[in-house]
């Protein structure tokens, strides 16, 4: 049976909920109860709608609002705090402060989801521009590093075996060249054998 703001009111009493209510904050209560969630977790008055909203959506996803459902964060701080808990990997408690506002929240949490230390900049003294500027150069130094570090994992997976067959194919290939009269036979073996070589690469690669 779909559920009415009068059933909300009912709700509110038979609770013991104290204050006043506007529509909008009941209307979200009302979508709650209908979605079977435990609205006493946001049945405050003290939350506007959008607060409302956010601890409701919140609780949909399963997320622990209770790090957010706080009258003292505003709406944008809370849907900060919420997408980093529904990210999984973020520890939103990090940032989940009100010394922070909802910008600097964002860039916090952007940085925790790129893998940066954010220790650097998670600073009220910086503004959230600032931190952004400040996150973009972590990023393309941590960036830099993975293309250093996948460069030096190549050059040494073939500075072994792979360059031990290349350079012995080589020298293979040099002796057998050589050794022909003809420069078409030559050519032609040093082609096989080079052939030989890279097929050797690919195996060892796998």
């Amino acid at each position: 049976m779909k559920k009415t703001i009068e059933d909300v009111k009912k709700w509110i009493i038979e609770n013991k909920i104290e204050g006043e209510f506007y529509d909008e904050q009941m209307e979200q209560m009302l979508w709650g109860l209908e979605a079977g969630l435990d609205v006493s977790v946001y049945a405050d008055p003290e939350f506007s709608e959008l607060e409302m909203v956010e601890i409701r959506e919140g609780l949909e996803v399963g997320v622990s609002v209770y790090s957010y459902a706080d009258p003292k964060f505003d709406w944008m701080q809370m849907r900060e705090i919420r997408r980093g808990l529904e990210k999984g990997k973020v520890d939103a408690r990090l940032y989940a402060d009100p010394k922070y506002d909802w910008g600097q929240m964002r860039e916090i949490r952007r940085g925790m989801v790129k893998g940066v230390d954010v220790s650097i900049y998670a600073d009220p003294k910086y503004n959230d521009d600032q931190m952004r500027e400040i996150r973009r150069g972590l990023e393309e130094k941590e960036k830099k590093m993975k293309k250093k570090n996948l460069i030096n994992k190549i050059v040494s997976k073939y500075s072994n075996i792979s360059l031990l067959f290349f350079f012995l194919g080589l020298s293979c290939c040099f002796v057998v060249s050589v050794s022909f009269n003809g420069i078409l036979e030559g050519s032609i073996t040093f082609l096989i054998l080079l052939i030989l070589i890279l097929v050797s690469l690919i195996f060892d690669s796998e």
